[in-house]
């Protein structure tokens, strides 16, 4: 007999309340995943998005001549 709780235990254990639903949700549906997909393409745009509105009002440094 071990004396570690499997991961998986607490896994399920911890899914059953309201945070660990919350968090991990009560079943696996490929639409999270889709949904999980969009907002990480959506954030990796705006970020580029930004970087590039940020970077084009910046001046650029002048060499001496």
């Amino acid at each position: 007999m071990s004396i570690f709780v499997s991961n998986h235990e607490i896994v399920i254990t911890g899914r059953f309340g309201r945070p660990g639903a919350l968090v991990l949700g009560r079943i696996f549906s490929l639409w999270d995943i889709l949904a999980y997909g969009a907002g990480i393409g959506l954030g990796f745009v705006l970020d580029r998005l930004a970087a590039r509105f940020i970077s084009a009002e910046q001046p650029t440094p002048h060499s001496p001549s």
